[in-house]
């Protein structure tokens, strides 16, 4: 519409400069601006057509984004609700659609591409909005991208796990298939024994037994991967292999069990039996521990359970160790009643197998628990820097979500402070990017150790971090970009501004040396002004919320300024150009005089034409001269606008002029006074002066009449003219009159005389009527022209052609003030023109009435207009006055509403999550700050902006940005937390589920607790409870490092720093403590038992070798005696007295040391002990009689040496006993009392 508007204009324009040839220049000059804005509106519309197109494109793309999103995930869908007959397709197809998902990857590529280009022509709140749509599609993408992979990598792992088993199954029916066949080929003739026979079905069995085993344990995988399994036909394939199995199981052990042969012999039946469980017992322990290898846990507590179980099981290998090698030994000592050909080689034989097999057996399972042991340390190490990853994470989005609270950056310090802090997480996220990828390698490693359960776990831990670091990062980088965008706005705002005010300062400078002449030409360098003046109006409103606020008055006020002085110096321009246009005349009149006067003194002019010049001349003087006074009148108008020179040379000009027409017309009148003599002299006088008489009465009647002009000062200046003109007619007709007077010597009539003083009298008393109506009219005219030039003022300052100047609110009442100021004056104004009317009565007053009633009706209508147009102004004004009230609620409203999500996150994150009923509470609070969110993003969608003008919405759309960047991080950190806290739910019910596991371990290790050492037990028995005490030792060990390893988990899940030695007094915690405190309780108990157990067991030995050591000596002596029966000395036998004592000593001091011990404990001595000490001292009792008949036989002497040798030994028995330090006193005198009796019976005599 305005491109049509202004080519009409222009199409006018070129009718008019056909029209009007003589003001061609002015119609140009117009036609030139016309062009100009012609060429500008197609430009613009240029460009709006192109921003159409790229919110087109825009909103075609995202709807294709949106359409592909949909698409896409319904594929998914419909893959996850009818999956394939096998896993194995099911993959297939979800990588076709993770390609297909690749392909349209461009589709937001490029809206992104589009939203770039038209984001700097959306305002802030629209492109606010934009980039969370945006941000939307995004998320929506990358969790469908992530869904699918997800999905491709679950479906992936049960598809290897069921071709894993399928293929397990199919080795296991080959297997079978191979020992039915050997089973068919070696079917022995009749059931005679056969030793190669019973050693090859010894073998076969052993076999048959492992595969039955390995049948159990494909059938529980069986069973755990069909309830996560979606494939029916994969689930029938398995059982089916299953059911095989099984079937060529039940045939081959019908065959077994009809080719089984027994030999006559029992004791090589009996043995036959042992070496067949040995050998099934060897052979199922290896698969067992082949089995429980290829499964490691995720977890380190139950890494810990499977380190007990196999070392529970590598226990039992060493038992059955010592079981076989006592095997051996028996069966050794029975190999003299086997058969030599055949029996003993096939027992040798196979004992050599089963020995091999058991030592095999016993390094594969220790290194099988090398295995495992490495594994536990790979996994804690693996859950150690999961939980530094899964820290720093929680860190980060924790203080992504306080950042809100901490304000945003203002000043420069604040600047940098973020973006060093920026730059550090940039670099921190790096770090752990790469600790996360190389964190998912290693789960690739050990992904065929896990099971489904803990591969999808560790994989969905490990990928929620990498997409947690990755928002973190990007989150970062959007930081970091929006920072350094500040940055540059601030810093380009400072630009802006030092560029405005120097170019404001250039055109201020430029405006100013504007000073005579101004012309339309000189005012065509200073048209750009008009442009740039409008281009700095809009940056300084663009610039307006980030400079202060004095700071936009002054420079709008300097705007103002120089808009004003461009008015002024258009209307300073029309001033001087009607001036020079009249001093031009004025020239040009002067030089039209001067060659005129020039031509009279030429020669070929006759006499009569130079007279007829002199004439015209003479008429022509006082109009030029008149003229040069008008144009006085206007220097004296412009002269404000003039320096002072150049009003004293413009002056002088103008004297000059007068001047040169004074003495122009002084020369003509002389040459025309010398030239009348001449050309009068044959002028009949009476002739003349009776045409004169006419003439001057014709003037009389006709020309002399009172005017009625109209009120237009060039009809006022016409009629002066003809007046003047009139007058000087009259007096050169005179003035020839006069020189035919004085030639002749006649006398001029008195009528004549009195007639010509009444014309000039009546020419000079209207042209003094004439110049009272001009400057009655003038008054007028000036009046009116200050009465169009307020208005214009009026509708400069209430209209003002640049646009509003901040907000609209704060204009209304300076508007309505100002208004009412303005029809105040237009009033003043308008009675002052109907005060000076011109009323003169050379001027008609039907036409002055008409010319009054004509401006008056032009000046209303024009104020109507301005009114109108100010109405309209002050109606939007007053609507956006009201819009900003509503506006301004409403957003504080949503301000508060931020403030208090933001504080309710803020405690939500400040709040420890310590169990599983906090982390429950925690998700509601998140997914009501979620809808909160949401509903704050709707009100802030619906808070849309009205008014056109940049300086009233510039500051509400700067402060309406920052609030959708802050409901933006809301709506991200809520999001990510709400993700988060739906994987600690999870975590934490693990958690809850494996305390109560580790409280039933933890029951039922108590409830195993070896029964307390048995007093009548045998030493075998007691050798049995040592080892179930030392096996019940290793097993609280390892459960209590699986607690430990739980206590660590639920430390590193609560964020406990690992310097922090007492935990926090939280109820799990506690209870962890308590359950502690519970094992040690339980180790110290056990440890005590064992201790107990290992004392018994090393007494019992030293009392036997004791025992053992009395028993050797009596032999000894006993020998000896008998030998000195036939030949003896006394002193030999004084010797064999005092070891006799000796020998006596220790075995009192063995039988005090165990009355006291079992007197202590209320309990006898154990049956062995106390029929071995019996046998000692009857075989003791038998040699001290001995002894004492060699010593009677030896004489007096001798047995006053033995029984005083006796009294020694037993004294120094007494002090040894004395000279031990006792636990108790109680014990030191019971050992007192024991030494005394012992002591007065030894001195007595009295035998013990």
């Amino acid at each position: 519409e305005c491109q049509e508007v202004a080519k009409a204009s222009l199409s006018l324009l070129s009718e008019l400069k056909r029209a009007e040839e003589e003001d061609e220049e002015s119609v140009e000059y117009v036609e030139d601006q016309w062009n100009a804005a012609v060429q500008d509106v197609a430009a613009v519309i240029q460009s709006k057509e192109a921003q159409l197109q790229l919110v087109t494109d825009y909103l075609r793309q995202t709807q294709a984004a949106k359409t592909s999103i949909q698409r896409l995930t319904a594929q998914l869908e419909a893959v996850k609700l009818s999956p394939e007959q096998s896993s194995s397709k099911e993959v297939e197809k979800l990588s076709s659609l993770q390609r297909d998902m690749e392909e349209n990857q461009t589709v937001l590529g490029e809206l992104f591409l589009i939203h770039t280009k038209l984001g700097p022509y959306l305002s802030r709140s629209e492109r606010a909005t934009a980039q969370i749509e945006q941000e939307g599609l995004q998320a929506e993408w990358e969790g469908l991208e992530r869904a699918v992979q997800k999905t491709l990598y679950v479906t992936n792992i049960h598809s290897q796990e069921t071709k894993g088993l399928l293929l397990e199954l199919s080795g296991l029916q080959e297997q079978l298939e191979t020992i039915g066949k050997t089973l068919e080929a070696q079917s022995p003739v009749g059931n005679q024994w056969n030793y190669k026979n019973v050693q090859h079905l010894m073998a076969t069995d052993a076999e048959v037994r492992v595969a039955h085993q390995r049948y159990l344990h494909l059938q529980e995988l069986a069973e755990l991967l069909a309830l996560s399994s979606r494939w029916e036909k994969e689930t029938e394939d398995v059982q089916q292999g299953l059911c095989r199995v099984k079937d060529q199981l039940s045939q081959i052990e019908e065959v077994l069990s009809t080719q089984t042969q027994t030999s006559s012999n029992p004791t090589m039946e009996k043995i036959t039996k042992v070496m067949r469980d040995g050998l099934v017992w060897a052979k199922q322990t290896e698969s067992d521990m082949e089995s429980r290898k290829k499964r490691v846990a995720l977890l380190p507590e139950e890494v810990h359970r499977q380190l007990r179980e196999l070392k529970k099981l590598q226990s039992e290998v060493i038992s059955k160790q010592s079981q076989l090698e006592a095997l051996v030994e028996e069966v050794t000592e029975l190999l003299p009643q086997l058969d030599q050909t055949e029996e003993v080689p096939m027992v040798q034989s196979s004992l050599e197998c089963l020995e091999e097999l058991s030592k095999s057996t016993a390094e594969k399972l220790a290194r099988a628990v090398r295995e495992i042991e490495s594994g536990l340390q790979t996994r804690e190490k693996l859950s150690e820097q999961i939980a530094d990853l899964d820290s720093w994470v929680v860190a980060c989005l924790h203080r992504e979500a306080s950042r809100s609270l901490e304000g945003e950056a203002r000043r420069p310090s604040d600047h940098d402070r973020w973006t060093r802090r920026s730059q550090e997480t940039l670099a921190e996220a790096e770090k752990q990017t790469a600790v996360c990828e190389a964190l998912l390698m290693k789960s690739k490693d050990i992904s065929s150790e896990l099971s489904i359960t803990d591969n999808c776990l560790l994989y969905d831990k490990l990928t929620n971090l990498q997409e947690d670091i990755k928002t973190i990062s990007s989150n970062e980088k959007a930081n970091k970009q929006e920072l350094q965008e500040l940055i540059q706005t601030a810093e380009s705002a400072k630009t802006n501004l030092v560029t405005i005010e120097k170019s404001l300062r250039q055109m201020l400078s430029d405006l100013n040396t504007c000073r005579f002449p101004i012309t339309r030409d000189s005012l065509q360098a200073l048209e750009p002004f008009k442009h740039r003046i409008l281009e700095h109006k809009c940056q300084v409103d663009l610039l307006e919320p980030f400079i202060p606020q004095e700071k936009t008055k002054e420079f709008l006020s300097v705007i103002s300024s120089l808009h004003s002085k461009m008015v002024a110096l258009d209307m300073k321009a029309k001033d001087q150009e009607r001036y020079l246009n009249m001093r031009q005349c004025v020239e040009d009149l002067k030089e039209n005089v001067q060659e005129q006067v020039r031509q009279t003194k030429e020669d070929s002019r006759g006499l009569e034409e130079r007279y007829k010049t002199y004439q015209i001349l003479l008429v022509q003087f006082p109009l030029i001269k008149r003229l040069c006074d008008e144009v006085g009148l206007k220097l004296q108008t412009i002269s404000p606008d003039l320096y002072p020179s150049q009003l004293n040379a413009e002056q002088q000009r103008l004297n000059q002029s007068k001047d040169s027409l004074n003495t122009w017309e002084l020369a003509v009148r002389n040459n025309l006074s010398i030239m009348e003599w001449s050309l009068l002299k044959e002028v009949n006088f009476v002739s003349e002066q009776k045409a004169t008489q006419a003439f001057l009465s014709k003037i009389q009647q006709e020309r002399l009449q009172p005017p009625m002009l109209e009120p237009k000062e060039a009809a006022i200046n016409k009629e002066y003219d003809r007046i003047m003109t009139l007058k000087k007619t009259v007096e050169l007709r005179f003035r020839a009159l006069d020189v035919l007077v004085q030639k002749r010597q006649g006398s001029k009539s008195q009528d004549l005389i009195d007639l010509k003083n009444t014309i000039l009298s009546e020419c000079d008393l209207q042209m003094e009527n004439i110049c009272q109506a001009r400057e009655s009219l003038r008054s007028y005219s000036s009046a009116v022209k200050h009465t169009v030039q307020f208005l214009k003022d009026a509708e400069t300052s209430l209209l003002p052609p640049h646009g509003s100047a901040g907000p609209c609110s704060e204009q209304l009442e300076e508007a309505w003030q100002a208004l009412a100021s303005m029809e105040e004056q237009f009033k003043n104004h308008v009675d002052q023109l109907k005060t000076c009317v011109p009323q003169h009565p050379y001027l008609s007053p039907l036409d002055v009435a008409r010319l009054q009633e004509n401006i008056l009706s032009q000046l209303l209508v024009r104020m109507s207009t301005l009114q109108a147009q100010i109405f309209v102004r002050l109606e939007c004004l007053s609507r956006c006055s009201e819009n900003y009230n509503k506006y301004m609620k409403c957003q504080d409203g949503i301000i508060q509403c931020v403030n208090r999500a933001e504080n309710s996150l803020s405690q939500c994150v400040a709040h420890k999550v310590t169990c599983l009923a906090d982390c429950s509470e925690q998700q509601l609070q998140l997914m009501a700050l979620c809808e909160d969110v949401e509903s704050l993003q709707r009100h802030l969608e619906e808070l849309k902006e009205w008014c056109p003008q940049q300086g009233c919405r510039g500051s509400r759309e700067v402060a309406v940005a920052a609030v959708w960047k802050r409901v933006s991080r809301l709506r991200r950190s809520t999001e990510k937390l709400m993700t988060r806290s739906k994987h600690r739910i999870t975590e934490w019910s693990n958690i809850t589920k494996s305390m109560d596991k580790a409280f039933a371990v933890l029951e039922q290790m108590e409830a195993e607790l070896p029964d307390s050492i048995r007093v009548k037990a045998s030493t075998e028995e007691l050798q049995d409870l040592l080892h179930s005490w030392e096996q019940y030792q290793e097993e609280l060990d390892c459960e209590h490092r699986a607690l430990s390893a739980l206590e660590l988990r639920v430390a590193r899940l609560l964020g406990v720093p690992a310097h922090l030695e007492q935990a926090p007094p939280t109820p799990l915690c506690q209870e962890l403590q308590a359950m502690q405190r519970r094992y040690s309780s339980v180790k110290q108990r056990s440890k005590e038992g064992l201790e107990a157990s290992r004392l018994e067991v090393e007494e019992r030995e030293k009392v036997r070798k004791e025992l053992q050591g009395v028993w050797v000596w009596l032999e000894a002596a006993d020998s000896l005696l008998s030998e000195m029966e036939l030949c003896s000395s006394p002193q030999e036998i004084q010797e064999v007295h005092v070891q006799l004592c000796t020998q006596k000593a220790v075995l009192q001091h063995i039988m005090d040391r165990l009355r006291m011990k079992y007197t202590d404990m209320y309990s006898l001595v154990p049956v062995e002990i106390k029929s071995q000490l019996q046998e000692v001292t009857q075989s003791l009792k038998q040699v001290e009689e001995k002894v004492s008949e060699a010593v009677e036989r030896s004489g007096p002497v001798h047995r006053l040496g033995a029984k005083l040798s006796e009294i020694q030994v037993g004294l120094k028995s007494v002090q040894n006993k004395l000279e031990q330090r006792s636990p108790s006193v109680a014990k030191a005198k019971s050992t007192q009392k024991v030494s005394s009796v012992f002591g007065t019976t030894w001195m007595c005599g009295i035998p013990v």
